[in-house]
């Protein structure tokens, strides 16, 4: 009876050790290792981040405003159209599309899909955004750009996609175009 005891007691130690050495990342580490991997790609690629939003809308190219969310946003241009000059600001309720050139999660270094030439652009509601299909963050810099606007982002996990919540993958975007469907 005691050899089995001990035994069993031998057997809860090593699960114990192998489940204590598990390297498998807390929330709290991967949130850590998040924002490390986003000061990195920004040092990397000379973006600063400024204080307040220009009152002009104008951003230097590597400049990034960070709001109150947590999105990094670089306005290239506030109402970039070619041939047409459409000022609309955006409502709550619109219906917005987005085409990308790029979007790349910075943390693994891969682009894993662009839209900019796509017969069939991504969209959402403004102010009803389900994050099953399309980033949180993607309506935040609707507040401030017209219809036809073009920009950068930098979106953590925590204003992303449910997948990317859940994965905690921040993602960039760059060349975003935002244009109210007809």
């Amino acid at each position: 009876m005691r050899n089995i005891l001990l035994a069993f007691i031998a057997l809860l130690v090593m699960v114990s050790f192998f489940f204590g050495c598990s390297k498998t990342k807390t929330y709290a580490e991967k949130m850590k290792a998040e924002k490390k991997a986003i000061e990195r790609f920004m040092d990397r690629n000379g973006y600063v981040v400024i204080g307040n939003y220009p009152d002009d809308g104008v951003f230097k190219p590597n400049e990034f405003y960070r709001t109150s969310e947590g999105l990094y946003m670089n306005v290239i241009d506030s109402q970039y159209n070619p041939g047409v000059n459409k000022g609309d600001t955006f409502a709550v309720g619109n219906v917005v599309t987005v085409r990308f050139k790029v979007m790349q999660n910075f943390m693994t270094d891969t682009t894993r899909y662009t839209n900019w030439e796509s017969y069939v652009p991504e969209e959402f509601v403004y102010g009803r955004i389900n994050t099953q299909k399309v980033p949180e963050g993607w309506g935040f810099p609707l507040r401030y750009v017209k219809n036809y606007a073009l920009v950068k982002l930098i979106i953590p996990s925590v204003i992303g996609t449910t997948a990317n919540k859940n994965a905690v993958t921040p993602v960039f975007y760059d060349s975003l175009w935002y244009k109210i469907a007809l």
